[in-house]
């Protein structure tokens, strides 16, 4: 009895429903504790340097047919410069602007706006509303940091003249441009404008496409800040109808990293 009373005792005992339930409370917790790392080269739901908007449709024809709303957030501490880049469905750059992003600033853009009516997001040093997160305001080289609009971020309203339009259509739906007579995507037959976006995290303002040398070069315009973060819906205002879908955040590797050429 005294043998078998001890063998008892060092027999793990099964817990009860009671102490798996503590158990499996405690270890949520703790998991909840712990925050989430990124990690490069793997797919993980947080901010990048790059955002990707894989696809947008604008009906030209009617745009309650259909549109498409881009967003961006600025998840660091302090402010950055989102350069956005329209890009055919041949992936050819043909349009690119910038936007001032204060800290956990959100700017959205209607791309119907955009193509249709020129219209850009004014935004600046001086200009975009800050608030008690905000930080101080940072006057990017390449900006105009005033308050008057002019060049980029800050916007006249509407931005883009009738010509600049009427070429940015063309070359989102097929068409051969009235200002350079080439094509720079397929021509479906329909008014729908298509293509895809790109948004990087830059600290200076630019003219340049990310296809153009110098672009991510250790003196351009982009910065390795893992900041952005963005979402796109796809509507159809006349129909009530909604499609929304996270960007894709491309992360970037920090300087001295060990992968290759650094890469992203």
């Amino acid at each position: 009895m005294v043998v078998g009373d001890a063998v008892s005792r060092l027999r793990p005992k099964r817990p009860g429903r009671r102490g798996l339930l503590v158990a499996l409370l405690l270890s949520l917790l703790g998991a909840a504790a712990r925050p989430g790392a990124a990690a490069l080269c793997a797919i993980d739901a947080v901010p990048g340097a790059t955002l990707l908007y894989p696809f947008f449709e604008v009906d030209l024809a009617d745009r309650q047919a259909r549109d498409t709303v881009i967003s961006a957030e600025n998840t660091g501490t302090s402010p950055v410069v989102a350069h956005v880049t329209l890009w055919t469905d041949w992936a050819i750059p043909v349009f690119a602007f910038d936007v001032y992003l204060a800290p956990l600033d959100v700017q959205r853009v209607s791309l119907a706006e955009l193509i249709l009516d020129g219209r850009l997001p004014a935004t600046g040093s001086a200009v975009s509303p800050r608030g008690r997160l905000s930080g101080l305001p940072v006057a990017f080289p390449g900006c105009n940091n005033g308050t008057t609009p002019g060049a980029a971020p800050v916007y006249a309203d509407p931005a883009l003249p009738v010509a600049l339009r009427n070429h940015l259509q063309s070359q989102l739906t097929g068409h051969a441009s009235p200002l350079t007579g080439q094509c720079a995507g397929e021509n479906r037959g329909t008014a729908i404008a298509r293509g895809y976006v790109t948004i990087d995290a830059n600290d200076q303002c630019t003219l340049l496409f990310p296809s153009d040398a110098g672009y991510f070069a250790g003196n351009g315009p982009t910065t390795r800040r893992n900041v952005l973060a963005g979402d796109f819906a796809v509507t159809r205002p006349g129909g009530l109808h909604v499609w929304s879908f996270p960007a894709v955040a491309l992360e970037a590797a920090p300087e001295g990293s060990p992968l290759p050429g650094s890469r992203t």
